[in-house]
């Protein structure tokens, strides 16, 4: 219902250019936090080749991600990012790289205890800008982040819990040019 909300939200995008050089506003969203539970939202804005991004992500880690005997691994990112974009607006790839913070929570299954941690992970993607119309475009990314601040491992009940250090993902977003 929320993601139906906010695409509702962003159905009427309009785009304006200042002195000649186009500056854009965009709103993106991505469904795979939405099929965990969770939730993601970015903006970025900038010119059509560069764009500083700004986003949240809410997610519950599925099983296959996590060790046995823990469940309920659950993270919340906050993530600074700088994109580039070699052909502009037009169809073609991308690159971002940035900073992101996570708090990670994660219950261990015999004590029913719960251990939560924060790191900081330095994040390199890349992805496919491919226009839909004029306010609407979808883009296929990988990426993977890097820890580079926080513990490498949590006590849990008297089990030890290692976050991953390197991270990958991958996914498919829906970017709204809103301006």
């Amino acid at each position: 219902m929320r993601f139906l909300i906010f695409c509702l939200m962003l159905s009427f995008p309009v785009r304006m250019e200042a002195q000649s050089k186009p500056w854009m506003l965009t709103a993106e969203l991505d469904p795979l936090p939405y099929l965990t539970g969770g939730y993601f939202a970015a903006l970025t804005a900038g010119t059509e080749q560069w764009r500083g991004r700004v986003l949240v992500a809410d997610v519950n880690m599925p099983p296959m991600i996590y060790p046995e005997r823990f469940g309920d691994f659950h993270v919340l990112s906050l993530a600074a990012l700088l994109d580039y974009y070699p052909a502009g607006r037009e169809d073609g790839f991308w690159y971002a790289a940035g900073l992101v913070h996570w708090d990670g929570s994660i219950r261990h299954e015999d004590s029913g205890q719960t251990a939560r941690w924060s790191n900081w992970l330095v994040n390199a993607s890349m992805g496919y800008l491919w226009n839909w119309n004029s306010r609407l475009a979808f883009s296929p990314w990988a990426g993977v982040s890097v820890r580079v601040a926080g513990p490498s491992a949590v006590t849990v009940g008297s089990t030890r819990f290692r976050p991953a250090a390197l991270m990958p993902e991958a996914s498919l977003k829906m970017i709204v040019f809103l301006w």
